[in-house]
Formats: C-alpha cells, structure tokens, sequence
C-alpha cells in the first residue's frame, strides 16, 4: 500500500474520530451550564449558597475547563490529522487554533501576522499546525514557540530551558525510516515527515544552542 493511500485513510478516521467525540464533548459542557444555572437560581432564590454548593460550582468549573481544552485539543487534531485539513488555509484561522491547543499548558505561540499575509501553498496549513505539535514536545519545561512563514519555509523557532527533540522523534522524521521501527511516541515525526513531503518540502531540525531550537519545512529544489 502506497503512503499516500496510507494518508487519506488515516485522514478519514482520524476525521470519524474527531466527529465522534467532539459531540460527546459539547454535551458534557452543555450539561454543566445547566447544573451552573440550577444552582445560581437556587443561590437568586435565597440570597446565598451554601459551603457544599460552592464546592459543586468550584467543581464543575474545573470539569468545564477540562471539556473546553478537550474541545480545542479535538479542533486541533481535527484539522492536524484529519481530511478537514486540506481546506485549512486561512493563516489567522490557524492560529486561533494553535493558539487554543498549546493555550492551557506552559507554552506560548507567538505568531505575528504579516501586513500582507501570503497565500498558503497546498498542504502548509496542516503541516505547520503538525510543525507545531512537534514543537510543544521539544519544549518539555515550557517556552516560546515562534512561528514565521515565508515564500520558501515554514520556520519554527522554540525557546526555553531544555528545549530539544528526542533523537527518536528526529530520526522519524525522515520518510525513509522503517514503518515497524516506529511507536506512539514518535510516530507523529513520520506523519508530520510524510505531510511535509507531499507539500513539496523537507524537514530540518537544527542543533539546540542556548535553549533554542529550530525546526523548518524548507522547499525542495
């Protein structure tokens, strides 16, 4: 079976995944506005709430923040791995989206939209937000994930203490890597390697230098 065979049914379950539990996911958020609700009339109705009540609403905040990253987390993945992500080419779109994903941990996406933003060749768009999932695991103590675009690459530059791709991840990278080589773990360096070449481009990762680190999808001759 050919990789790009491979690619598009991955791409559709990844797609019938996503689907799937995104609903499953709003319906727990919805659920929690409606027991929020139910307890802030009870509290309207008597003038105060009671210590278990407050205990309930702090509790239900947390699930709610919890079904809210598990929903960007999906959108994420949605776009990164599924079909959607061939019609992703709108770069402020996808920077709400990345922003979402790597939001609610310790690293920061700093994006900075051109006066002009440049039309995205086919394929960029998936293959920077997978770019930027690669990044999120160099950066293991947190840092800055820095994303800039031009007409020849698509350049991320990660800083923070520590920062650095395990040489597994790096070796999977590389399209000609083994299949049964590969494990959960690194799997996402091959995905993200069959993308780039399908964009008519070529992984490179720099050596880290005082806690920074670059990772680029350059054109290919």
């Amino acid at each position: 079976m050919t990789h790009a065979i491979d690619l598009k049914v991955a791409e559709l379950l990844s797609s019938r995944l996503c689907h799937e539990l995104v609903g499953s996911a709003g319906a727990i958020g919805n659920g929690i506005e409606l027991i929020q609700d139910s307890l802030e009339d009870r509290e309207g109705l008597n003038g105060t709430i009671g210590p278990d009540d407050e205990m309930q609403l702090d509790a239900l905040k947390l699930v709610e923040q919890s079904a809210q990253q598990v929903i960007s987390r999906l959108k994420f993945y949605r776009m990164a791995y599924g079909f959607a992500g061939h019609q992703a080419s709108n770069i402020a779109e996808l920077r709400s989206i990345a922003q979402s994903f790597v939001g609610d941990g310790k690293v920061r996406l700093s994006w900075p939209l051109p006066p002009i933003v440049p039309d995205l060749r086919d394929g960029d768009g998936k293959l920077v937000l997978n770019l930027i999932a690669m990044a999120v695991e160099g950066l293991p103590r947190g840092g800055e994930i820095e994303v800039v675009m031009d007409e020849t690459a698509l350049i991320l530059t990660l800083t923070g203490d520590d920062c650095n791709l395990h040489q597994d991840l790096q070796a999977a990278t590389d399209i000609a890597a083994p299949v049964d080589t590969l494990t959960a773990r690194t799997v996402h360096g091959f995905w993200t390697a069959l993308l780039a070449d399908k964009a008519g481009r070529r992984i490179e990762i720099g050596a880290p230098s005082a806690n920074r680190l670059v990772i680029q999808a350059s054109l290919v001759d």
